[in-house]
């Protein structure tokens, strides 16, 4: 239990003892993580109860514990909702134990990039002394010197562009520093993962298409990224149409639903949603707005399409159940949908010809009936 105080909370709460190297062990896979969430939440959960309290975490830490236990329980309760699910606890193990990855790999390829300009440096140093070393001691050299000075001249204008992204790629490397190896990012609107970085490009993985892509950081010196691992908790937004025939009380009620629909779903989504009418649509159609938000960001795409994907069912659901259609909509479903299903019989080639005859019958003598009966009518 102390090894995973001070891994949640960031402080030593009680001595550790080897029970830290098996703990950091069992964060290296997968299976040893979930096992690791298990092991951790059923130790602190009452028996017969379902979620995991602050008061069950103090109670293991004792009177004195109180702060600790209650900084262990925020690290745990990411969606702050006053308690913690196994699923919850399954989740954060993995998140930790993912980020113990990314930092290892970022801290390698920084150190290697360190490396590299360090060697780069060191050469440069070298050179010069060199030269200034060469400029003293040898009267050959000091009697070329305007020779050699306006040969390095032409040799800097040469690789001016070269040296213009070597020190643009350090200032955005060593001084912004937008992104770490396994953030999530948005450059041009491109989603993308951090997979490398190196001291004059980096590496990026397609969220989309799972394909590597190696980006000169002087470029993305002057792009607009977005690093959704850096950013808190997240909101989207939805603007679709509907009918404009729809009454303002429909659309209060769709309201009332997708707010029992937050709270229902509050390990999710926070509890501030609301519908805006943002156009009329020159008087065909009523534009509506949705905006959710999430209780955390989108670093992790999977999690992210799994609550949208979630939302957007229970949207339409709602849609439906108050009757609010599309524009040009509102009349019966068309045969066949799973509204209005449509339904059909097989039967003989003689029954069905035998049922045309009849039905031609039956039109023929109505059609004479109406005319005998215009015949009668006498003129005026």
């Amino acid at each position: 239990m102390s090894s995973a105080a001070n891994r949640f909370t960031g402080k030593r709460v009680l001595k550790a003892g080897y029970s830290q190297s098996s703990v950091l062990q069992a964060l290296e896979t997968r299976a040893g993580s979930e096992a690791l969430a298990r092991r951790l939440w059923m130790s602190f959960v009452q028996e017969g109860k379902d979620n995991l309290y602050e008061r069950d975490i103090a109670k293991n830490f004792g009177p004195t514990g109180k702060e600790e236990a209650k900084e262990m329980f925020e690290a745990l309760d990411k969606d702050c909702n006053g308690d913690v699910s196994l699923g919850e606890m399954h989740l954060l193990c993995l998140q930790v134990a993912q980020d113990r990855k990314h930092v290892d790999r970022n801290m390698h390829d920084i150190g290697q990039v360190i490396k590299s300009l360090d060697n780069i440096l060191s050469l440069i140093v070298l050179l010069l002394s060199i030269l200034v070393y060469a400029a003293f001691f040898s009267t050959t050299l000091a009697s070329r010197a305007t020779a050699l000075w306006g040969s390095v001249a032409a040799t800097s204008f040469a690789i001016a562009r070269t040296v213009q992204e070597f020190l643009g790629s350090c200032i955005f490397i060593f001084v912004k520093h937008p992104y770490d190896v396994g953030d999530r990012v948005d450059i041009n609107n491109l989603p993308l993962i951090v997979e490398h970085i190196s001291l004059l490009h980096t590496i990026f993985r397609q969220v989309d298409s799972g394909a590597n892509v190696q980006i000169p950081n002087i470029i993305n010196n002057s792009q607009w990224i977005k690093n959704f691992s850096r950013s808190k908790a997240m909101a989207e937004r939805y603007d679709f149409a509907i009918s404009a025939k729809t009454k303002f009380d429909a659309i209060e009620n769709l309201n009332t639903e997708l707010q029992n629909f937050v709270r229902d779903n509050k390990r999710d989504f926070q509890p501030d949603i609301d519908i805006e009418l943002i156009s009329v649509g020159n008087l065909k159609e009523l534009v509506l707005r949705v905006e959710i938000a999430h209780k955390s960001n989108w670093s992790s795409e999977t999690l992210r399409v799994t609550r949208r994907n979630k939302f957007l069912c229970a949207l339409l659901a709602a849609l439906q159940k108050h009757s609010i259609c599309s524009p040009g909509g509102g009349g019966p479903p068309p045969v066949g949908s799973w509204e209005n299903p449509g339904y059909s019989v097989t039967i003989a080639d003689e029954e069905a010809q035998g049922a045309r005859t009849a039905y031609e019958e039956r039109e023929e003598a109505k059609r004479l009936k109406k005319l005998n009966a215009d015949a009668s009518i006498p003129n005026t």
